[in-house]
Order: structure tokens, then sequence, then C-alpha cells
């Protein structure tokens, strides 16, 4: 019985350690601690794209069969075995100037859905093929904040296209990365 007592006093006085130390404990907790975090956001200014050459394809004879034309992003113009040519013309790639944050990168977006469509009064032709200089649209903006990029597309004619001037538009948009 003895022994009894005494592992009953034991568990009493470890009972009690224990209850003051979750009250210990807890007001500590009560007491709570206020700690500082800072924040910061940085604003950059939103890129500028200026347009500094219209994508040309030049002139085309006519032709009783459906031919094609293209220009690459460097300028150079191909086109389908039966196209003929007219020489002497003005054929660009279309040039763009990017200005931002220098040395950010940026994500060129072009034409969605990857065509345009270009008309002389009632007829059309399409463009496609868009491509871009920089590979995988991905580019950095230089140590100035400057950066070019040019987009070379294809044009169909449409067999015995009639003749005239074709107009159109399409549109590139550019976001930081």
């Amino acid at each position: 019985m003895r022994q009894q007592l005494q592992y009953a006093s034991h568990l009493l006085v470890i009972g009690i350690l224990a209850l003051a130390a979750c009250r210990g404990g807890a007001s500590a907790m009560t007491q709570g601690m206020i700690l500082r975090a800072s924040a910061s956001a940085v604003i950059v200014e939103p890129l500028d794209i200026n347009k500094t050459a219209d994508l040309q394809f030049g002139r085309a004879f006519f032709s009783p069969n459906a031919n094609t034309i293209t220009v690459a992003p460097d300028g150079t113009r191909t086109a389908s075995d039966s196209a003929i040519l007219g020489p002497g013309d003005s054929v660009t790639a279309a040039c763009f100037l990017l200005y931002g944050v220098p040395n950010n990168a940026f994500h060129i977006f072009p034409p969605h859905p990857n065509r345009a469509t270009l008309t002389n009064g009632a007829q059309t032709i399409t463009v496609d093929a868009f491509t871009c200089s920089i590979p995988t649209n991905r580019g950095r903006l230089g140590s100035d904040g400057l950066a070019t990029f040019t987009f070379g597309a294809t044009v169909h004619l449409n067999a015995a296209q009639a003749p005239g001037w074709y107009t159109g538009t399409f549109l590139v948009s550019v976001n930081y990365e």
C-alpha cells in the first residue's frame, strides 16, 4: 500500500508539473510576437512597338494557275513554279522595332489564327504561314532597351486571280516574359 501511495504521489507531482508547463506555454503563446515583413512592387514601362516596314510581296503577273509567293523574314522572295514575278519591285518582310526595359525577355505573338486576307474590292487572297525572324518568337531586349524583328509570310494567288492592288492588315503583339 505504501508503494501505491508513493506511486500516486509521483503521478500527482508529474501531473502538476505537466499542467504548469502547459499553462506556462499557453500564456507565452497568448502573449504572441509581432514581426515585420516587407512588401515591394516593380512597375515597368510598357513595351513600345513600332512598324518600320510593311510586308510587301511585290508584283506577280496574271496566271491561269493558282500560285504562291513567299517572302522570308530576311526579305527574300520565292514563288511556286508557275508564278511569274515582276521585276524591280520593292519586296520586304514586315519589320518591327521594340523599345522597353533593357535586357528584359519578351514573347512575340504572330497573327492569330496565322492568316490574313488581302482585298481588292470583292476579290480576296489569303496570306498565311507567318514566320518570325526570332526563333521560337522569344527574344531579349538589348542593353539599350531595343530589339527588332521581322515577319515573312506566304500569299496564295487563286487561279486567274483578278488583277489589282490587294491590301490588308495583320496584328502582331509582344509581351514581356
